[in-house]
């Protein structure tokens, strides 16, 4: 806080103000215009303003993304380059046409939009600068968006500088290295790279907007790995020829995506124009040789599939579906079993068994492999968990059962109850066919929960929420 100390002694100095009325406006107007962006470097720069103060301050090293804040001026950025839009035009205001660029930045700690005004937008391919290309923004200022966001500018001031040296690139993660798979998406967030295998045909669609321009929207549905779910992908008034390619079985990664979660729990993603397609392979289907697990939990049977949780000698979760023979199969095995699977298809951490014989019982116990009750946590310790979690609590309400209307104007069930245990209480919520698991129980009764995903909803509301291979058992206390 060096710089700050430097600056805020500036302003009492020159403002003659108490430093603690002065701290006190700053914190007043963070809560006030920042909207929990504005740090208190910003705060401090918008007070000097409403004082009619003028603090000169000149960045000269190069910042990270978290040490942006709104009114910064003259500063230097290090980053890279995570998404780039098309050249957009505007009017001045003397009334000739301008144009401008965005583009989207990220390092270790965050990401950031930046905006390249006039020749600048030229800049992009100048220096042939792509997504994964680290850039030293010199000269940039920071001000704020709608939503009281900081945003990189750079105008004809400043310039851009293609980064070579390898000691600075390598303390920035890579594209690939912020990639998630679809599965570990659980709450809204605005910058995603994501993976997952394309699992319907890409269909496009062209609209008229309400300004009489038209648009455009391609979507499809990718698997989620963990629980051979989807989920329904939507990109807005994208031209890139990489759409397609895109074919019903390839791996692929989508860069600069948005997670929206719908009002009955579950996720979309979203793009637009600078969004970006990488197919990384088709679908990786390979045999295997034999797999020992640990089975942890079965879920109801849905649709003559049935979703187990399984756990490796490294602590690695699987999921196991089990058709035809392997179905019967399953249902006469107790969970904390130890199985031998001989697997149809292995896809990610999907195992795919239907033949009564793909799995073993084995008879002999090998404790390397986690037991169900070492994985048992309190309610408190599952907050930062992105991992099916197992707990014991009580049930403190009825199951709350009710049909939701979707997007798509289907009706789904979805039950509701509230656990608790001595840390905590938390919502449990199970969607369609699910709603069964939560049938029957009464307040007060002891239940040993396995394989529930723990969720933040947009208002940092914690849930748990039921999965396939999920299961819960009733304990006589």
């Amino acid at each position: 806080m060096a710089e700050f100390d430097k600056l805020f002694n500036e302003l009492q100095k020159q403002s003659n103000i108490d430093k603690n009325v002065l701290l006190k406006m700053i914190e007043e107007k963070k809560k006030r215009v920042g909207a929990g962006y504005l740090t208190d470097m910003g705060a401090l720069f918008l007070v000097a303003s409403d004082l009619g103060i003028t603090l000169d301050h000149l960045m000269t090293s190069d910042l990270t993304l978290k040490n942006l804040y709104i009114g910064a001026n003259e500063i230097t950025v290090l980053s890279r380059v995570f998404s780039i839009y098309p050249i957009q035009n505007y009017i001045k205001k003397e009334g000739t046409q301008g144009y401008y660029r965005k583009i989207i930045l990220f390092d270790k700690d965050d990401f950031i939009k930046a905006i390249l005004w006039d020749e600048k937008a030229n800049l992009i391919e100048s220096l042939n600068i792509n997504p994964n290309t680290v850039l030293r923004i010199i000269k940039g200022y920071v001000k704020s968006d709608l939503n009281g966001r900081p945003v990189l500018h750079l105008s004809s001031r400043g310039s851009i500088e293609v980064v070579n040296d390898q000691d600075l690139i390598k303390n920035l993660p890579s594209i690939e290295e912020v990639t998630k798979d679809v599965s570990k998406i659980k709450s809204p967030k605005p910058f995603l790279s994501v993976r997952g295998s394309i699992k319907t045909e890409p269909k496009l669609s062209q609209f008229t907007k309400k300004d009489g321009s038209q648009g455009s929207v391609i979507q499809f549905y990718i698997n989620d790995i963990d629980s051979d779910q989807a989920v329904r992908v939507a990109i807005w008034d994208n031209e890139s020829k990489a759409l397609e390619n895109l074919q019903i079985g390839f791996i692929v990664r989508l860069i600069n995506v948005r997670a929206k979660m719908l009002s009955y729990g579950e996720i979309e993603l979203h793009g637009d124009a600078g969004t970006s397609f990488e197919i990384i392979s088709k679908k990786i289907i390979h045999k295997t040789s034999p797999m020992t697990f640990r089975l942890l939990s079965i879920g109801p049977a849905q649709e003559k599939i049935l979703s187990a949780l399984l756990i490796d000698s490294m602590g690695r979760f699987y999921t196991l579906l089990a058709k035809n023979g392997a179905y019967n199969k399953l249902l006469s095995i107790k969970p904390d079993s130890l199985i031998t699977c001989y697997p149809k298809e292995i896809i990610d951490s999907k195992i795919v068994c239907d033949d009564e014989k793909s799995i073993i019982t084995k008879t002999l116990d090998d404790p390397i492999f986690p037991k169900i009750q070492s994985l048992l946590l309190k309610i408190k310790d599952t907050k930062n968990v992105d991992h099916p979690v197992f707990i014991e609590a009580i049930a403190l309400s009825h199951a709350s059962i009710k049909d939701v209307t979707t997007k798509d104007g289907s009706i789904i069930k979805k039950a509701e109850i509230i656990i608790g245990d001595e840390t905590g209480e938390r919502k449990m919520v199970a969607w369609r066919d699910l709603s069964i698991l939560l049938e029957g129980i009464s307040p007060g009764e002891k239940l040993r929960i396995s394989a529930i995903m723990p969720q933040m909803l947009g208002n940092n509301e914690l849930i748990f929420i039921l999965r396939p291979y999920s299961s819960i058992e009733k304990i006589t206390i």
